[in-house]
């Protein structure tokens, strides 16, 4: 696992604070919570990593499979007429998980294809996380220019992924992590 800091939970609260759950959720009382607390929460999160780190591997994995990761799952709407299911975590595993991310995404940003677009994580940004420049619209205008400078015989693939998290294995991913 790459250097956890304590400024990782500190920038994940920062930015559940400014921008919600997710991309999906209305603001609730849970992201005011975090508005109002989120010094307090990085640094809960922050003891939690460093308690799982000082124990041994066995036991800290032991302590992670008795947890039980509280969520919920909701319909978020869609637009006019269509909803879609969205899961909520809870406040505190929130923090968790996206100060994990932040400082693999740190770790790992550099690594990645300068043609992905998707969420393309800003190293120094305070609440904001990812680059706004490398959003869906660009990568689309981008393939545009790509299949015109192709030519004729170009073929355009798009695919959605947004069950991904749901399906991929964590086996594959996790010796890129260590």
């Amino acid at each position: 696992m790459p250097g956890v800091t304590l400024e990782h939970f500190i920038r994940a609260a920062a930015d559940i604070s400014a921008h919600g759950d997710n991309d999906t959720l209305p603001f609730d009382i849970d992201t005011q919570l975090i508005s109002h607390k989120q010094a307090e929460l990085a640094q809960v999160a922050f003891a939690f990593f460093e308690q799982l780190q000082g124990d041994s591997e066995q036991n800290s994995a032991r302590k992670i499979s008795e947890l039980s990761v509280f969520s919920e799952r909701l319909l978020a709407p869609t637009g006019p007429t269509g909803f879609r299911v969205v899961t909520k975590i809870n406040p505190f595993w929130n923090i968790y998980f996206n100060g994990l991310g932040i400082a693999i995404a740190e770790a790992l940003e550099n690594n990645r294809d300068s043609r992905v677009h998707s969420y393309r994580f800003l190293p120094s940004g305070d609440s904001e996380l990812f680059d706004r420049a490398c959003s869906w619209r660009a990568f689309r205008e981008k393939t545009v220019v790509d299949a015109n400078a192709s030519g004729d015989e170009a073929i355009i693939v798009q695919t959605d992924i947004s069950s991904y998290y749901e399906h991929i294995s964590h086996h594959s991913t996790s010796p890129h992590l260590e």
